[in-house]
C-alpha cells in the first residue's frame, strides 16, 4: 500500500492511494477537503463521500458498505514523525452480543471480520 498526500490550491488535498495486489496496482485518486473545524470530507470522485474527523492528531472515519464483505468499517490514519500508520477495521453490521441493561447501559459487541494495517514511511 502507498499513500501520496499533496496539498492543493484552496486548502484541499490530493489523497492518492495505491493498493498492491497480485493482479497489479489499484490506484485511487481521492480528494480531501475541510468541512468545518476538525471535519474533512474524502471525495472518492465517483459519487462516494466519506466524512473524516481530526481529533488528537489522528484522522478517523467510519463508513458502511452496503454490498460486499465489509458492511461497516472504522478507519484510523495517524502521523508519527516521518511515519503514517493506517488501520482499517471492518466489522459485522449486526451485534454478535448484547449485554447490560437495567441499571447499566446496554452494550452491543460486533465481530471483527478482518483488518488492514500498514506503516508507511514519508518521503
Amino acid at each position: 500500500m502507498e499513500i501520496q498526500i499533496q496539498r492543493m490550491p484552496g486548502g484541499n488535498f490530493r489523497w492518492l492511494m495505491v493498493y498492491r495486489t497480485p493482479r497489479g496496482d489499484e490506484v485511487r485518486d481521492y480528494r480531501v477537503s475541510a468541512n468545518g473545524p476538525g471535519r474533512y470530507v474524502l471525495d472518492e470522485r465517483n459519487g462516494i463521500l466519506i466524512d473524516m474527523f481530526y481529533r488528537d492528531d489522528v484522522l478517523y472515519d467510519a463508513f458502511r458498505i452496503r454490498q460486499g464483505a465489509a458492511p461497516r468499517t472504522f478507519g484510523r490514519h495517524e502521523r508519527r514523525g516521518r511515519t503514517m500508520l493506517v488501520e482499517m477495521i471492518p466489522h459485522d453490521e449486526r451485534p454478535s452480543r448484547t449485554t447490560g441493561g437495567g441499571s447499566v447501559p446496554t452494550v452491543d459487541s460486533y465481530s471483527v471480520t478482518g483488518g488492514q494495517f500498514c506503516r508507511l514511511g514519508l518521503q
